[in-house]
């Protein structure tokens, strides 16, 4: 009979001092920050206390600078890619974003990916959110690349802006990878389900991706993440 001892679970809650995540050196479960900015500063802290009416008592922020350059924060597992997408990975997270709308020249994708890249559509392998604020600075768009087969920014109808919501991922059938979020009553929901998602020519491993940068500009768009989990059938 199938049981706990038939799956693994990596989760992690972003319990912390609020101390800044390391752009040289793992934190806890293996998170570390890739900075590309130049004269300004981007933030990125773990452990700052959501607030009681948040019901997030530790998130990993992530904050652009207002200094008008180009910019890329990435917050991944440094590309420590070791959750083996033949496994039936089901991806989860909560996050929001620190205003109403990102910048018009701002983008904030996350997800699962190998071979991370600052440029987002020169990852080589990924399954993500997105929101494009060259295209729109609130709604939700999802992809996958498997190094053979890209689909690329397929609109899913629902938005993202400054309240949490619930973020899904179902690799289980790499065929058919399914995308689910939070809709605007609060519920989950299936979204871009016209689109076939097929991921079945990467056979290897993934991890988990958070990726906020702008083209230019001093806009200083922020990104509050709540938890992130990913499970998978453990290997007999």
């Amino acid at each position: 009979m199938a049981g706990i001892q038939d799956f693994w679970e990596y989760r992690d809650d972003f319990f912390g001092n609020g101390s800044a995540i390391s752009t040289s050196a793992v934190y806890g479960s293996n998170w570390v920050v890739a900075d590309v900015s130049s004269a300004g500063a981007p933030t990125y802290v773990i452990g700052v206390d959501g607030g009681a009416a948040s019901g997030a008592p530790g998130v990993a922020v992530l904050t652009m600078a207002a200094d008008s350059e180009a910019e890329s924060i990435i917050l991944s597992h440094g590309g420590i890619e070791q959750f083996d997408v033949t496994d039936g990975l089901i991806y989860e997270c909560r996050l929001k974003m620190g205003q109403a709308a990102v910048g018009a020249v701002t983008d904030f994708s996350f997800g699962l990916g190998a071979g991370q890249n600052a440029t987002w559509n020169s990852t080589t392998v990924m399954a993500a959110f997105r929101v494009v604020g060259a295209d729109s600075t609130t709604n939700v768009v999802v992809e996958t690349d498997d190094g053979t087969t890209d689909k690329d920014d397929i609109a899913t109808g629902q938005t993202l802006t400054n309240a949490y919501k619930l973020f899904k991922i179902d690799m289980t059938d790499l065929t058919n990878v399914k995308f689910f979020m939070t809709n605007g009553n609060g519920r989950l929901v299936r979204v871009a389900a016209g689109t076939t998602f097929d991921m079945s020519a990467y056979t290897s491993c993934v991890q988990p991706i958070f990726q906020l940068q702008k083209a230019s500009g001093t806009d200083a768009s922020s990104v509050s993440i709540d938890y992130v989990r990913v499970t998978g059938r453990r290997k007999t």
